[in-house]
């Protein structure tokens, strides 16, 4: 796709339109990311391109866009960490009751000889102790 350079005239247009959308986000602190002045240009020069000629409403068009994508990726990144908490919390609790289980099985399945034998011990060291 061929891509025709802006005439000086619209170039003006652009960068005033981007002016007044980036200092006033960045008045309001709503300005975040990298990729921030990029999203405003591509924007603003694309309605250009379709022919809207209105600074203040390439601004404030350009704004209400910015502002709707950064609502839309702040509720994707908190569903991001809920969805992340939900995981640790699944893997805990796998993990507990995994030890629960082999605590149980392990107590029903004990060696019974092994415990009279280990019975026995103590009780010999506990009557050598006390004479």
């Amino acid at each position: 796709m061929l891509v025709r350079p802006l005439d000086p005239s619209l170039s003006c247009l652009l960068e005033e339109s981007v002016n007044i959308a980036w200092s006033t986000l960045h008045q309001s602190g709503e300005l975040r990311g990298e990729n921030s002045a990029r999203f405003l240009t591509d924007t603003i020069e694309r309605m250009i391109r379709q022919g809207q000629h209105n600074r203040m409403f390439l601004a404030n068009r350009t704004i209400l866009k910015y502002r709707a994508l950064a609502t839309t990726s702040s509720t994707s990144e908190s569903m991001l960490r809920e969805r992340t908490m939900e995981i640790i919390y699944f893997i805990g609790a796998l993990i507990l009751l995994t030890a629960l289980i082999y605590g149980s099985l392990n107590y029903h399945y004990r060696n019974k000889r092994t415990k009279k034998v280990a019975d026995g011990i103590v009780r010999d060291r506990y009557e050598h102790n006390r004479t």
